[in-house]
């Protein structure tokens, strides 16, 4: 979710004459380029803790397979 809001604000950041950020209660003008920038480096350290949990994710799902096969093929050799 993050991800694709940021998305977007790179794309009204492309677009946009001038940009302001908050702090705390006011805004301030800030310059397009440092904005697109962070912008786009938070958007990439976003992109790598996903790759990474869908990595784990695969990981733990093929551990949970291989734990279950070793499961079932222990409980029907109890069984015969």
């Amino acid at each position: 979710m993050r991800s694709r809001e940021l998305e977007k604000a790179i794309e009204e950041a492309e677009t946009a004459t001038e940009i302001y950020r908050t702090v705390g209660p006011i805004l301030v003008k800030v310059e397009k380029n440092k904005i697109e920038k962070e912008l786009d480096e938070e958007k990439e350290e976003i992109d790598i803790k996903l790759k990474t949990l869908e990595t784990q994710e695969d990981r733990i799902k093929s551990k949970i397979k291989d734990a279950q096969e070793k499961f079932q093929g222990g409980s029907s050799s109890i069984g015969g």
